[in-house]
């Protein structure tokens, strides 16, 4: 019996750490209020976060850019943050770009070896992992944009190795270009008329205050202009509005 409880044990343990793998977006500047919608003339960048409780000697990340209907860009150029990676990986850690033009689907590739070093450490939960492309032009308007994982050349599976399974991947993600909101923002229920009324203050309550939906624009939530989110401070704002004859939403970003 005692032997048994050893071998459940070893082996929950063993499940807990495999599945404590992910790579996940974080965040994206050069969006609209983080969203999904992206900005035009400017660059944007992709931050992507690591979650391991389990160390690696090798690992290989591979991910791709890419759009659906066409849209394209100048540049795409991968980079890491400050974390010591050099330390990690004495044999080799390395960042390739493949087809980084922004035509078809750009390729990128992190990759981290090591020999002597700890390799990638079994306490790292943060961002480290950076894509950046761009700039997005006014004539794709509308079109979708698209990131993914990826296999890169040569024998770049995504792995951790260490483990027999591959880190738990957040995507894909997808984003569409150009700004969701027009006018003056407050179109918080995605009503066609572009009326901004008490449905759209049951919406941000809802959303605040009830695990409701998020909005589909997240942009025309932003009633204050302050650029931080939904947050009692847009409820306040749109009650001030309807109720109080306060000052109208803030027009849409540009």
């Amino acid at each position: 019996m005692r032997k048994q409880f050893i071998a459940i044990f070893i082996l929950i343990t063993a499940v807990t750490n495999l599945y404590g793998q992910s790579v996940v977006l974080d965040s994206v500047s050069g969006s609209y209020e983080n969203s999904r919608y992206l900005k035009i003339n400017e660059e944007i960048t992709f931050y992507l976060h690591l979650q391991s409780n389990f160390s690696h000697k090798i690992i290989n990340n591979g991910f791709r850019v890419f759009s659906p209907d066409g849209a394209s860009w100048i540049k795409t150029e991968a980079d890491t943050m400050s974390y010591g990676w050099d330390n990690f990986f004495d044999f080799i850690f390395s960042i390739t770009e493949f087809s980084n033009d922004g035509v078809g689907s750009d390729t990128v590739g992190f990759k981290g070896v090591a020999l002597f070093g700890d390799g990638l450490p079994d306490t790292i939960d943060t961002t480290v992992y950076t894509i950046t492309i761009g700039p997005l032009s006014a004539e794709d308007v509308g079109k979708t944009l698209v990131l993914d994982s990826s296999y890169f050349p040569t024998s770049g599976e995504w792995e951790w190795i260490n483990t027999t399974l591959q880190p738990s991947w957040g995507g894909p993600y997808s984003f569409t270009i150009g700004n969701c909101c027009s006018g003056i923002t407050g179109n918080v229920d995605n009503d066609p008329l572009e009326i901004v009324d008490i449905s759209d203050l049951v919406y941000i309550v809802n959303f605040t205050f009830k695990s409701g939906p998020e909005p589909v624009c997240l942009p025309e939530a932003d009633v204050t202009g302050d650029g931080d989110g939904i947050d009692i401070e847009e409820l306040v704002y749109l009650v001030n509005y309807m109720f109080k004859d306060g000052a109208e939403p803030v027009g849409c970003s540009e």
